[in-house]
């Protein structure tokens, strides 16, 4: 089953059951895909619905945290419920083992010892693994593997 259905699937179970919340969320990700079928002029590939999720919870999750900081933990904590939504859709994360493993694995393959090589290493990674690494974790893990 392609993402778009399974949202659409979804939105209709959370809208029956009354789950305001999960609406919400479901509707704004259906909008954002229709939105963007408009744009190309026809139906989206799940690479591309991906690639919509992971911008929507990456801007969830900056959103998380400049209530956070400006001290409204209620409205963060409802941005986090929401990213939550929006993550069942993507793949699973690297867990840090695994994101330190495929790290190892992208320095080793590309010969690099040196921080002037950090954009090599994580255009690597991301291209690896899309929608599964932290930008920032990855990053702190390179650095550490790699010399200044």
């Amino acid at each position: 089953m392609k993402i778009s259905e399974q949202i659409a699937k979804d939105f209709l179970a959370a809208y029956k059951a009354g789950e305001k919340d999960k609406v919400a969320v479901l509707r704004m990700l259906k909008a954002a895909i229709k939105n963007r079928e408009v744009e190309v002029g026809g139906e989206l590939s799940d690479d591309e619905i991906r690639a919509i999720l992971a911008k929507e919870k990456k801007q969830g999750r900056d959103a998380a945290e400049q209530f956070a900081a400006a001290g409204r933990e209620d409205l963060a904590a409802r941005e986090k419920a929401q990213l939550e939504i929006i993550q069942s859709y993507l793949p699973s994360m690297l867990t840090d083992p695994e994101l330190t493993e495929a790290v190892d694995a992208v320095v080793q393959e590309l010969g690099v010892t040196h921080i002037r090589d950090m954009g090599r290493v994580m255009k690597e990674l991301m291209a690896r693994y899309p929608e599964r690494v932290d930008g920032n974790k990855a990053a702190q893990v390179v650095r550490s593997k790699l010399s200044t």
